[in-house]
């Protein structure tokens, strides 16, 4: 099966759903600017290359779409070791981030976090959570995104 989801498809369904109330909403004049770019970021060209990375493996790993709930749920705990996702709880632009991020750390900071990452790698290759809370701290991001309230 070769899946072919692009954007061109993507929006074409959209505009297809055009009687839809919801359709109606994000083509309309009232249509709020944050709710746009959140539109605008899942038609993204990389967004639908990683989405149909992800539904190509889980395809290939068991299954025909549609799938059950319970092939889900046997996927998502199947694979649910193999990435760990910390986002804060707060809405913020790539761009307001970086301006937060100092130009130049000193270099202790930066072994610091050198230091982490190789502890990051090990517990992965070894299966050790146990060293996650220390493995995830960080001296240079975390710092200036505070300011911010991302942590």
């Amino acid at each position: 099966m070769k899946l072919q989801i692009t954007a061109k498809v993507v929006k074409q369904q959209a505009d297809e759903a055009s009687t839809d109330t919801v359709a109606q909403y994000l083509a309309g004049d009232q249509c709020d600017a944050s709710v746009r770019q959140y539109i605008d970021a899942a038609l993204a060209d990389n967004t639908l290359r990683a989405y149909r990375a992800d539904l190509q493996h889980f395809i290939a790993w068991c299954c025909v779409i549609p799938a059950t709930p319970e092939q889900v749920a046997s996927y998502l705990a199947q694979h649910a070791t193999r990435a760990v996702v910390a986002v804060p709880a707060v809405e913020l632009s790539t761009e307001d981030a970086r301006k937060a991020l100092p130009k130049e750390v000193p270099m202790k900071d930066a072994v610091y976090n050198l230091s982490r990452s190789a502890l990051l790698a090990a517990s992965w290759a070894t299966g050790n959570w146990d060293n996650l809370p220390w493995a995830m701290d960080d001296r240079l991001h975390q710092p200036g995104h505070v300011v911010l309230g991302c942590f």
